[in-house]
């Protein structure tokens, strides 16, 4: 599979193109009768392109000539360009080109859809049926980036073996269900666990719609329904503060971390921008190398508040927060700002904590959606995610207190939020 980092982030209901998806007798037959030379590219085109059918989804590709092939076609970027010339000049798909730039957010992706001329050759309900189950098959759930996060090969065994058979089945039932954002459009819910240089760092859920569901206006996780019904979120507060005591054998129960790891430790815990500073400061420390990069990366924190925000802040310059956090949480300062950057390390639990949630669901093949540290469920299963949230993280990192979570949900337009121990 070939994309741009981050390509599918401006839209939603989306597949990206697979290259080793394989190809049935009817598409083989359906696309020797198009006459196009390259048959074995046109036929992975029109097989992703039949998938995406039954939910409309738009088909992403890459148009970025990195000179990476498939594995076992030896496809490229510039085959697929060619084939996708050909079904758009014969009006069997519309093509929306995109354009490159620098800065990811004006970053505008390549995509395809289907016409009806295409649904007419191919909208048969058991070819669609067989095209979707290809390509869940070779979607790839696992995946292992070097630094410049480009996917690279690995050695498989056991334990990832067992990690790829939960995600293609947490797949599986979530593509059953049908998931909807709050104007009713269908989302993706096809997730890959991607880890970072090392099966020992990251290995966080990503890809699926409801992780670029920003909280703003009606688009947002809270107003997203599972088979019709409504859907509430539970997180975990402040989770690698809290990981990171369990690890370290750091008394959770003894007053010296409060629930609220972030407020906690302000003189005024209602003032929001501040709060939202510590808990960037915290966790770019956990993951800074050296403390000169946390310092760096906190003060572009600061210097993007807006005007009103920059009116509230009152915490001083990067060098003054940091020393606020050191000053109240002695215990983490070996932690903070490390040469092996513990955050790595951290995240790594998450996704294994996450990990753990997700089997107990999957085992009863309940829909959910994990967003890191957060999953989204029918509103029926709330009491079951809660309990399954407090006793996964007392079972992994072997402790025996409550664990504070925050539950969401809208109602009558409304987001409510409830502090609990789970």
């Amino acid at each position: 599979m070939e994309e741009e980092e981050d390509s599918d982030k401006l839209i939603q209901n989306t597949r990206l193109l697979t290259y080793d998806i394989k190809v049935g007798r009817f598409v083989r037959n359906k696309v020797r009768m198009l006459g196009y030379r390259d048959e074995s590219c046109l036929n992975v085109l029109v097989t992703n392109l039949i998938a995406c059918i039954r939910k409309k989804q738009v088909l992403v590709y890459s148009r970025r000539r990195s000179g990476v092939k498939s594995k076992k076609k030896s496809i490229t970027v510039g085959r697929v360009i060619k084939a996708v010339n050909f079904l758009e000049g014969a009006g069997y798909i519309l093509h929306t080109k995109g354009t490159p730039h620098p800065d990811k957010e004006k970053r505008k992706i390549s995509f395809v859809q289907p016409t009806e001329k295409f649904l007419l050759l191919f909208e048969l309900e058991n070819v669609m049926k067989d095209c979707e189950n290809a390509y869940a098959e070779c979607y790839p759930v696992i995946e292992l980036r070097n630094a410049e996060k480009e996917p690279i090969a690995y050695r498989n065994n056991e334990e990832i073996e067992a990690m790829e058979a939960l995600v293609r089945k947490l797949n599986e039932i979530n593509e059953k269900a049908v998931v909807c954002d709050a104007d009713g459009n269908n989302l993706t819910n096809m997730y890959c666990r991607i880890f970072n240089e090392s099966f020992a760092y990251g290995g966080r859920f990503y890809k699926a719609d409801v992780l670029r569901l920003k909280h703003k206006k009606t688009q947002d996780r809270y107003s997203i329904t599972i088979n019709g019904e409504p859907v509430t979120e539970v997180d975990y507060s402040n989770l690698h503060f809290r990981i990171a005591a369990a690890k370290e054998n750091l008394d959770l129960d003894d007053g010296d971390i409060p629930l609220d790891v972030y407020g906690g430790i302000l003189d005024n815990s209602d003032n929001h921008v501040d709060r939202e500073m510590v808990k960037l400061a915290v966790n770019i420390m956990f993951n800074a190398f050296s403390e000169e990069k946390a310092a760096q990366a906190i003060r572009g924190e600061i210097n993007l508040l807006s005007k009103e925000d920059k009116l509230l802040y009152s915490l001083g310059r990067a060098e003054s927060l940091m020393d606020l956090i050191y000053q109240n949480y002695p215990d983490f300062v070996d932690l903070f700002c490390n040469g092996d950057s513990y955050g790595r390390r951290l995240q790594n639990d998450d996704s294994n904590l996450a990990a753990d949630i997700l089997s107990v669901f999957v085992e009863k093949e309940i829909p959910i959606l994990p967003v890191h540290d957060s999953f989204v469920v029918a509103e029926k299963y709330e009491e079951l995610l809660i309990q399954t949230m407090g006793d996964c993280f007392r079972a992994r990192f072997g402790i025996d207190t409550l664990v504070p979570v925050t539950v969401s949900f809208k109602q009558d337009g409304t987001v409510y939020k409830n502090h609990i121990l789970a």
